[in-house]
């Protein structure tokens, strides 16, 4: 497996040990045979949030997601917890709008 990082290589070094404790607890629940290493990132990438009448609130987890959760022996996570939803700017900016 090749690791990439623009940081240094202490970050780089981490980031190995941590997918290598990924990759051990996938072959231990046999996680492998169902998906690979990154679709189980892509898929809990995908937790996201809401805002609700002022109230934050965890979006439906998937079938996947829930698997991949009782795999590692991991609770529901708490909406508190997750980081905030970036909207992405799409498109050209009109003509005659100045960014600020």
């Amino acid at each position: 497996m090749t690791v990439y990082s623009r940081a240094n290589g202490k970050d780089a070094f981490i980031a190995l040990i941590i997918s290598s404790a990924i990759q051990n607890t996938m072959i231990a629940q046999n996680l492998f045979k169902l998906m690979a290493f990154d679709k189980l990132l892509l898929t809990m990438d995908k937790l996201k949030t809401a805002r609700i009448d002022g109230k934050t609130v965890l979006r439906p987890i998937t079938k996947e997601q829930s698997i991949i959760l009782s795999a590692f022996e991991m609770p529901e996570p708490d909406p508190s917890t997750l980081r905030p939803v970036q909207r992405k700017i799409r498109g050209r900016k009109p003509k005659g709008v100045s960014v600020e």
